[in-house]
């Protein structure tokens, strides 16, 4: 059975409204995304999440954020997905990154694939405009409760747009 290891950025950014994820939503993209990234060879999970956040925001990984050196969750599972003709043993990290220089924030601020989503929408699965959220992130969310929905903020749940 072939194994997959792979890690999962919970980016995320936490102020005075709370805690909000981001996600890559694209055009041609059918889901909006998580940053999922396969561990190479010899290379630590961190590494990985560290290079795939750099190259996806086109931030620098010594300067705009840090990766947590600890997974939130390591989970380890039997399962074939979407897409997979076999099963497979698939570890999964949760990884929690946070964003800490200003500028990078505002770059995101910037980036029309930039999307900030609170805990209720993730835990929903849908984004207020009905667009789907990457279902096997969510999937495995509501299966483990990595983020959960009151987590959000105490003055109510709602969706982020850093846009308006």
């Amino acid at each position: 059975m072939e194994v997959l290891e792979i890690a999962i950025a919970l980016v995320r950014r936490i102020d005075g409204d709370g805690i909000h994820w981001l996600l890559r939503d694209e055009d041609d993209a059918k889901y909006l995304n998580f940053i999922v990234a396969q561990r190479l060879e010899g290379e630590l999970l961190r590494e990985t999440l560290s290079r795939e956040v750099a190259w996806r925001w086109e931030l620098n990984r010594k300067r705009d954020f840090v990766v947590s050196s600890m997974a939130q969750l390591n989970v380890e599972l039997d399962a074939q997905f979407p897409g997979q003709s076999e099963m497979c043993h698939w570890k999964v990290a949760f990884v929690n990154v946070d964003i800490y220089r200003p500028a990078a924030l505002e770059q995101l601020g910037r980036d029309v694939n930039a999307r900030w989503v609170d805990s209720a929408t993730i835990s929903k699965g849908t984004a207020s405009d009905g667009r789907v959220l990457d279902p096997f992130v969510i999937n495995l969310n509501k299966q483990y409760n990595v983020i959960k929905a009151w987590e959000t903020n105490q003055l109510g749940w709602h969706e982020c747009d850093p846009k308006s």
